[in-house]
This record gives C-alpha cells, structure tokens and sequence, in this order.
C-alpha cells in the first residue's frame, strides 16, 4: 500500500534569493528556494493569519518565510543567541510579526504549555533528528494544540519503529546545541518513519508524506530528500490531528 501524501510542488521557488551575499552559498539557497516550495507555498491557505511557533529558528530566516506568507504571529525558538542576532539584519516589512527568542526549545515549550499557550501551527523543520527527545518533543507539540505540525527531517530507511542514537559537534551552528558546557560531542537520534508514526498516533495526530519532485537534473543541493544516502533519507511531513481527518 502506497504512503499517503500530501500536495507537491515542482517549480523552485525563489523566495530565499535576498540570502545571497550573506554567509549562503549559492547551492543553500537553492536548497532552500526548493524546500519553501515544498513547505510554504501548498499550505498558505493555513499559513495566511496563523499563530506559529517554529523551533530551532537558526537566523530566522523560516519565520521570517511565514511572516512573508501571511502568518499573524510567529514565534521562534534558536539556542544560539548570536544567530538571533542575525535576525537583525533581515530584511521585509513583515519582521515585527516575529517574536525571536534564544533558548532550548524544549525547555520553551514546557514554559509555553504551563503558561496555557497555543498555536495553529508548530514547525519543525531540520531540528527533528538533532535531539534526543523525540517523544518529548511529540508530546509537548500536541499539548500546544496546533492543528498543523510540520516536520521535515532525517528519517531511518528501516520498517523497524527504531531510534539510531549517534554525535555531533554542537560546536557547528547546523548541529545541536551543548546540553552542558563543555561539552563537545552531543548525543543525537535519528528516528525512522514507523517510530515517528508511533510517536504521533500515540498523540492523536496522523502524519501524511509531503510528495517532492524536484527534477532529477536539479536534485543535487536537495540530494538527501531522495537517494544521498543509503541508510536515511529526508522527509517532509504534514501531522494533522486524527479527530479532522
């Protein structure tokens, strides 16, 4: 039986152009002109007045993308603060609507949930396989009660509902943050696509595949959404709750 999916896109954007000339290189933006694509432009009629929060907001430049595609209010969450403070330096008339907010984002989220916040949507985009608490993380996302989650990350290329436990460097602004200081090599996991499903069904949210199709001749600043690697591969996903489907 095929995998549900959800809308696809097959035109590059090229929203991220304005991020050339600083600090990206070219093949970054168009990686990330390829994955707005496929993550802002088939939901903007969710995205249009929204409240959302995104997690591990990097410079800003994904709250900043939804601020631009109508959003309402959005809140990011980034570890670093001197990547924060790039978020200075955007440019857009719609920055007033991004509040950025330095901090781990799972100890902000339980700050969020006991102050009773919500949200209509919570992204997650490229931070899902930086951490090691996945479930936590799921849970926590739920009790914010959006009625979107998206999550676009590394999955395992395995039917087994598993976690691949690994490390990086969090001294590099693209892996995880120090969860003590000092600390050089952080704990990751990598979960695979039927543990997500075990995660999010255990919540009451139903996860659908985002279908990509980049043409094949493109595909190489976006190589891990489909064959870069023999043991994981990069998804786009659209949770939405049970209850609505």
């Amino acid at each position: 039986m095929a995998e549900p999916t959800e809308a696809k896109a097959t035109v590059k954007s090229h929203y991220f152009d304005f991020l050339h000339g600083r600090d990206y290189p070219e093949n970054q933006v168009d990686r990330l002109n390829w994955r707005y694509a496929h993550i802002i432009e088939p939901l903007r009629a969710e995205i249009e007045g929204a409240r959302i929060l995104d997690l591990g907001s990097h410079d800003g430049r994904w709250p900043l993308a939804y601020a631009d595609a109508g959003a309402k209010e959005i809140v990011g969450i980034e570890g670093r603060a001197s990547l924060v403070e790039k978020f200075n330096a955007m440019p857009g008339s719609n920055r007033h609507r991004v509040d950025m907010r330095v901090g781990d984002f799972v100890l902000e989220m339980d700050k969020l949930i006991a102050e009773g916040d919500t949200f209509d949507i919570v992204s997650c985009l490229g931070v899902y396989y930086h951490t090691m608490h996945h479930y936590r993380i799921m849970c926590q996302m739920a009790a914010l009660r959006p009625k979107l989650i998206i999550i676009d990350s590394e999955f395992l290329r395995t039917q087994e509902p598993v976690i691949r436990i690994t490390k990086e460097n969090p001294e590099s602004d693209m892996n995880t943050i120090q969860q003590f200081p000092g600390q050089d090599r952080t704990p990751i996991g990598i979960a695979s696509m039927p543990a997500l499903r075990v995660m999010s069904s255990s919540v009451g949210y139903q996860a659908k595949k985002v279908e990509w199709a980049v043409p094949e001749a493109e595909r190489v600043p976006v190589a891990d959404y489909y064959d870069m690697f023999e043991n994981r591969r990069r998804f786009t996903l659209l949770l939405r709750p049970e209850s609505a489907a």
